[in-house]
């Protein structure tokens, strides 16, 4: 056999083991796996389905209308509704602030003026109120940067019927009464959500 036979022969051989390892390789599990071979075309770093996924979480109406603040605080507010709505857009969010700004010194409950129950708690401290605020038993408080130096906390501080300020200036005036010591917040009072249809003027 001459040797350049030999030679072709010899380079066929290392051709042909060459293609052998290469094939196996592919064969690989691990480089299969690597490769993406044998996957779903529709698996992405274990990203469930849409379908498969649970539903946002929500605040459920309970969670809206449970009490802030510990009970026996010096000033207890309650807030009285008719409308869900109103509680989740506005009184709630003002109602959290106003507990952190004076914790542990305010407790703040929810009462809803559509329950037969509630009716004669509302009723002994005033007509006709389905939205508003009674604070440590008492719809219309003193404040004394006010116009008259009264405030009747019926309605919404959307509407200017009162003003953020002027509750927490209903808060300090009461924990002064009773000695308590606290933090003074006029000056950073978080503010009410505003309203396109609001109406400026409302007296006191």
């Amino acid at each position: 056999m001459s040797r350049q036979i030999i030679t072709t022969v010899v380079v066929i051989l290392l051709l042909a083991g060459i293609g052998v390892v290469n094939y196996v390789r592919q064969m690989d599990p691990t480089q299969l796996a690597a490769r993406g071979v044998g996957q779903s075309g529709h698996h992405h770093d274990d990203e469930a389905k849409p379908e498969d996924e649970p539903p946002p979480m929500s605040r459920s109406e309970e969670d809206y209308v449970a009490p802030i603040g510990p009970e026996g605080a010096p000033v207890k507010i309650q807030v009285v509704y008719s409308d869900m709505g109103a509680v989740q857009n506005e009184m709630r969010p003002l109602m959290e602030q106003t507990g952190t700004l004076y914790v542990p010194h305010v407790r703040i409950e929810f009462l809803d003026a559509t329950k037969p129950e509630n009716r004669p708690i509302i009723d002994a401290v005033a007509d006709n109120l389905h939205y508003g605020l009674i604070i440590n038993g008492a719809v219309t408080k003193e404040v004394p940067t006010a116009a008259f130096g009264m405030v009747t906390f019926s309605g919404s501080p959307q509407y200017q019927e009162w003003s953020v300020p002027e509750l927490f200036s209903a808060i300090e005036r009461d924990l002064a009464k009773q000695g308590v010591q606290f933090e003074s917040h006029l000056d950073d009072q978080p503010m009410a959500p505003a309203h396109e249809d609001e109406h400026e003027g409302h007296a006191h």
